[in-house]
């Protein structure tokens, strides 16, 4: 990782020579950068090339263009990493924001491009998920953990292509990626800020990018007009300010973001009416009318950990283990292989499954009084029969 760094460092400073230091291959290679330094245990240093690299990216190309997307995303892992949990939260939101704002824009796509797409983002969701439950914001963890299921949703289309939709064998407005769209949701990543301490940080946020956009915007109108010859006296005096202007704005943008003047930060439950508890209260409104015992255990795996959110219609629980992810998929995988083959004993691997999914939260199912158990599975392990899975008794 340290010779990566050098590489990044050389790559960064010869495209700023090359193309400006706000060209969009520039911003990147700083971006790059900056992850190799906080790899390495570099933070102040990753996190200044980030903040740079957003504000420039945000200025130029706008709050949702990838480069801010990506700038942001990358801005709060390093703050995570620095002991600023509900910042990074912030940054997270943003980034998983622009993500779902470019769902709207991809819906028409090849199915192969969207798969894409969902692989690289898909990390944004997840570690705001993981971020949120670790501050206790388990209402808003399981907002973002819908809203990446949606994204997995919208490319099943790409793995059972002959499935015909209601226009036909294309799917057209019946596809998984349309009705997404209709839903609603594909424009719901603004609405994770409402009912929080995050939504006043937003409009903020959101106030000094627009002044900062306004003010670039303004000078490459007349840079323009100077290229041609049309420039008047006054707009020369006043091009001459903007870099100065533009400056002071983006000290003002990097001070919001992680100087102390900035907004609040401190976590806050969302309030009755917002988007993230009507969710929640839809879900658990949903479980009531199933009957009595209706109970949801939704399974989510990060890299080192497991998350168990049990869910029923008077109550959320939410336990963490300390299950790899790369373990558990391979647990799954043993298992799906096993059941599979008649000649193979699948009981031990099912058993191991079964503690690892099931048995921590033995105890909240039956406080829920748990007749009737729904498995919200993640990634590898959709793949498991969990109908198969053994106690041990």
């Amino acid at each position: 990782m340290s010779r990566a760094r050098d590489i990044f460092e050389r790559v960064a400073e010869a495209q700023g020579r090359r193309l400006g230091p706000e060209h969009p291959d520039t911003l990147a290679a700083r971006i790059n950068l900056a992850s190799a330094l906080s790899s390495l245990g570099e933070h102040a240093s990753a996190r200044d090339l980030e903040l740079g690299a957003l504000e420039a990216a945000t200025r130029i190309y706008g709050p949702f263009h990838e480069l801010s997307a990506n700038s942001a995303a990358n801005l709060a892992l390093t703050l995570e990493s620095m002991g600023d949990p509900d910042r990074a939260v912030f940054f997270m939101k943003l980034s998983v924001e622009a993500s779902q704002r470019s769902r709207a824009g991809i819906s028409r796509l090849e199915r192969e491009l969207r798969r894409s797409f969902l692989a690289t983002v898909e990390y944004r969701y997840r570690s705001l998920f993981g971020i949120l439950m670790s501050r206790g914001r388990t209402a808003e963890a399981l907002a973002v953990l819908g809203l990446l299921k949606e994204e997995e949703l919208a490319g099943l289309d790409a793995a059972f292509p002959s499935a015909p939709g209601p226009e036909g064998p294309e799917g057209k407005e019946g596809d998984a990626g349309s009705a997404a769209a209709a839903s609603g949701d594909r424009g719901a990543g603004a609405e994770l800020f409402a009912g929080t301490r995050d939504g006043p940080a937003r409009r903020t946020y959101g106030a000094a990018a627009a002044k900062s956009a306004a003010l670039e915007s303004e000078r490459a109108a007349l840079a323009e007009k100077r290229e041609v010859g049309l420039l008047a006296a006054g707009e020369a005096r006043r091009l001459g300010e903007l870099p100065g202007l533009i400056a002071e704005s983006g000290a003002a943008f990097r001070d919001i973001c992680v100087g102390k003047s900035g907004p609040g930060w401190a976590p806050a439950e969302p309030e009755p009416g917002s988007w993230v508890a009507e969710r929640l209260s839809a879900r658990q409104a949903a479980l009531s009318g199933m009957g009595s015992g209706a109970t949801l255990l939704h399974a989510v795996s990060a890299a080192d950990e497991l998350w168990l959110v049990t869910v029923s219609p008077g109550t959320v629980v939410a336990r963490k283990t300390g299950v790899k992810r790369k373990d558990l998929a391979a647990l799954a995988s043993e298992f799906r292989g096993l059941v599979a083959s008649p000649s193979r004993d699948p009981r031990v691997a099912g058993a191991k499954l079964y503690d690892a999914l099931i048995r921590p939260a033995e105890g909240d199912l039956a406080a829920a009084g748990t007749r009737s158990l729904m498995l919200s599975l993640d990634g590898e392990l959709r793949y498991a029969p969990a109908a198969a899975l053994w106690d041990g008794g």
